[in-house]
């Protein structure tokens, strides 16, 4: 927790997966740096959310909820086959990069 917070202390973006098992004791601790840094806190429990931004809360106004659907995996797929895509170009313009800096 002593790290996460002195990243955000330093601007940095911490991330907190699984939330709902962060005690909540450490919330105020998390907003104590606001506004620096960027905090994203990722929960699969709706309820627990809804705890975080409750009017008592010390995260309420320093962050928004945002619902993420599940995803397709057939989405998942066409986005690691876009990533592949990006891959292999950076790898050809670096190897074309490297051949036009050569002497011959």
């Amino acid at each position: 927790m002593n790290e996460a917070i002195e990243r955000l202390k330093k601007g940095e973006a911490v991330v907190v997966d699984e939330f709902q098992r962060l005690s909540r004791k450490y919330w105020q601790l998390l907003a104590s740096p606001h506004p620096e840094g960027a905090l994203y806190l990722s929960d699969s429990s709706m309820k627990v959310i809804k705890e975080a931004f409750d009017r008592r809360s010390p995260l309420l106004g320093l962050a928004m909820p945002l619902e993420v659907p599940i995803i397709r995996f057939a989405d998942a797929l066409v986005s690691l086959q876009d990533l592949k895509d990006l891959e292999a170009l950076e790898r050809r313009s670096k190897g074309s990069l490297d051949s036009s800096s050569r002497k011959p």
